[in-house]
C-alpha cells in the first residue's frame, strides 16, 4: 500500500460509507474529535495499519470516492479535529 497524501484507493466494491466491514481493524475514531489533527493520523495509522490519514482543511476540496484505506482527518482552523475520523 503507498502511504501518503496520494495513496491508491482501494474501494473494496465499496460504493457508499457504510457497506465496508473493517473485520478487526477500526474504522471510527469518535475519541480523536477535537484533538490535533496530526496526532490523531499517527494514533489511526497505528490502530489499523490498513488505513492512510489524510488531514485536510474543513471546507477543503476532496476526492468524493470511497476509499477502506483511507480516513479524511478534517481539521479547524487552529488544527485539531473537527470531525469524527472515519474511514471512506
Amino acid at each position: 500500500m503507498l502511504k501518503g497524501p496520494y495513496l491508491q484507493c482501494n474501494d473494496g466494491g465499496c460504493t457508499y460509507p457504510g457497506c465496508y466491514v473493517a473485520h478487526d481493524n477500526k474504522s471510527s475514531w469518535p475519541e480523536l474529535a477535537g484533538i490535533n489533527g496530526a496526532k490523531a493520523k499517527e494514533i489511526i495509522e497505528n490502530e489499523n495499519q490498513q488505513v492512510t490519514g489524510v488531514v485536510l482543511s474543513k471546507g477543503t476540496s476532496h476526492s468524493l470516492d470511497i476509499c477502506c484505506n483511507r480516513v479524511f482527518i478534517w481539521v479547524d482552523d487552529k488544527g485539531n479535529t473537527a470531525e469524527v475520523p472515519t474511514i471512506g
